[in-house]
């Protein structure tokens, strides 16, 4: 598959969706001198076309972004970063309070700062697209356009402080103020702009429970896999075991494993140990 925009030459090398509304691919620009990668949204849908033309006209549209028809459909084409999850990242990297928050901050600074129209972002939220590589948070536009639909800041803030109450969670760091603070709002719906949800996560205060037991938590999340190894290995001891002590029984009619608790000694020298 082939893209034209106005200034690039689009060659897909994969194709990462084939969806209802829009398919997405990854393309080198063969008229640059360094091959530049983008990710291509090409839309099928010409209601839901009209609504991101409107979307990016009207509302917001970062820099980079550019739009275009080609193959009978309506296209947009993004700067390409590989995906690296940012969710797969706090779940695998031991990360301080202090780290846990730098990343928090982020992840908001970078919805900030997206300039993508509202509808947009809540869906690269929702379908996970946040990503960080060398403590850099940013976002992938690999997205299903299926399920887009009007939002507006509130909308994109709360499922952001939603995103953000999960992983402190997942990492065990909720005991400090700006985790209980988020968790109230979030159940009460509260989060109004990025702008205060900013300032809940900037000016938390630190530990207040004992570091003992957010230690422990994290302790046991790393070493998860080789605890179910072990427990693994002991219920097939167990079971062999059991199959060993079937089979004795089977042929000899009696507990092999009882022999290694009888005294078998009868006579030490001159002595009998049956008197």
């Amino acid at each position: 598959m082939l893209f034209q925009t106005k200034n690039r030459r689009l060659a897909s090398i994969a194709k990462c969706l084939n969806g209802r509304k829009n398919d997405v691919y990854i393309c080198e620009d063969i008229l640059s001198p360094d091959r530049e990668k983008y990710t291509v949204w090409a839309v099928k849908d010409h209601l839901l076309a009209k609504k991101i033309v409107d979307w990016f006209e009207n509302e917001n549209r970062p820099e980079m972004v550019e739009m275009f028809c080609d193959n009978g459909m309506y296209c947009v084409s993004f700067p390409y970063a590989i995906e690296r999850s940012l969710l797969l990242y706090i779940c695998t990297e031991d990360c301080s309070l202090n780290g846990l928050r730098t990343l928090c901050r982020q992840v908001i600074f970078t919805c900030m700062t997206s300039k993508l129209p509202e509808g947009i972002l809540y869906l690269l939220l929702k379908q996970g697209k946040l990503n960080i590589c060398k403590g850099t948070v940013y976002l992938t536009y690999q997205l299903d356009l299926n399920e887009l639909s009007e939002k507006n800041e509130t909308d994109n803030v709360r499922l952001c402080a939603k995103i953000l109450q999960e992983l402190l969670e997942d990492t065990g760091c909720t005991d400090w103020s700006g985790y209980v603070l988020l968790q109230k709002k979030n159940k009460r719906a509260q989060y109004m702009s990025f702008t205060e949800l900013y300032q809940d996560i900037a000016f938390g205060e630190k530990l207040r429970k004992t570091k003992g037991i957010y230690s422990l938590n994290v302790f046991l999340r790393k070493k998860l896999p080789v605890i179910v190894k072990i427990i693994k290995i002991f219920c097939i001891v167990i079971i062999i075991t059991a199959f060993i002590v079937f089979l004795g029984n089977l042929c000899l009619g009696e507990n092999v494993f009882m022999y290694l608790f009888e005294n078998h000694f009868t006579k030490i020298g001159t002595e009998s140990l049956l008197q």
